[in-house]
């Protein structure tokens, strides 16, 4: 419904305008733009249809078969050698061939301050204990001159000769030494000593050598898991484990071992006691 007073409107069904005039209603068609206007004229093109006969076409004939390759032949060369054929071939490339996997080498590191161990680079100079959170030094030392400050590690210690290790305390794995050596020693390793020497401290070690023609005073007891003695040794040695007495070797001391095994040109000067601990 439009308003009387209105003299246009517009369908709503299609969209024409619509006007009033006189009482009657007058409609304009809506022109349709056509959109295709300003396309440029084409060219027109005739299709010729034809019927499908699918009963009468002939079979398409099967496709040639495939050529065969022909295989290179090598170029010649000078080389007349014969690789053979038992040995394997080697790569050209070595970057490309994979490498095995190495195994590091591990250490056990003990921490200083709470006792807790676990297995660490041995190559490393530093770890960090895993329970108390402490740095546990893993570096070795070779001392060539004089040492006078308390040395804490679990890597090795070297003494070279004409060196002199003047501490309280060493605490480290392995400890060789070929100087002089004086203070307590503790070695979660082997304790090696090659010339002859007097030690005041206490000694506690894995496994203590003695080598040939090395005479050793020890003036305090020696605790230890394993014992070799190959020169001369003065002291008293608890062993828990195995205690040997080389060729010509000579012990003068009280002994608490777990097993003796002396050879029949070693002598030795002191009590026995085996086992019980």
């Amino acid at each position: 419904m439009e308003s009387s007073l209105a003299v246009s409107s517009y369908c709503q069904g299609c969209g024409a305008y619509l006007s009033f005039e006189k009482g009657k209603i007058k409609a304009r068609a809506r022109v349709v733009e056509d959109p295709f206007k300003d396309r440029p004229p084409q060219p027109k093109v005739e299709i010729d249809y034809r019927p499908r006969d699918d009963h009468h076409s002939k079979p398409s004939s099967p496709p040639p078969p495939p050529e065969p390759k022909k295989e290179l032949s090598p170029p010649p060369t000078n080389n007349t050698s014969r690789r053979d054929p038992k040995e394997p071939k080697k790569p050209s490339l070595g970057f490309l061939t994979p490498k095995e996997p190495t195994h590091l080498k591990k250490r056990t590191a003990v921490c200083f301050e709470c006792g807790d161990s676990h297995e660490a680079n041995a190559l490393a100079n530093s770890t960090q204990c895993r329970k108390c959170g402490r740095l546990i030094n893993m570096r070795s030392f070779e001392i060539r001159d004089v040492w006078e400050t308390n040395l804490k590690t679990r890597g090795d210690v070297f003494v070279h000769k004409k060196a002199l290790l003047a501490t309280s305390l060493v605490e480290c794995h392995d400890l060789t030494i070929e100087g002089e050596f004086t203070g307590n020693v503790i070695c979660t390793g082997d304790l090696r000593l090659r010339r002859s020497a007097k030690i005041l401290g206490q000694v506690i070690a894995k496994r203590l050598l003695i080598e040939k023609h090395a005479k050793i005073d020890f003036r305090n007891i020696i605790q230890t898991e394993q014992c070799c003695i190959d020169g001369e040794a003065i002291g008293n040695i608890v062993c828990s484990g195995e205690l040997i007495l080389e060729k010509k070797s000579k012990l003068t001391g009280d002994i608490k071992v777990g097993k003796l095994i002396i050879d029949p040109t070693a002598i030795h000067e002191g009590q026995v006691k085996m086992g019980n601990f």
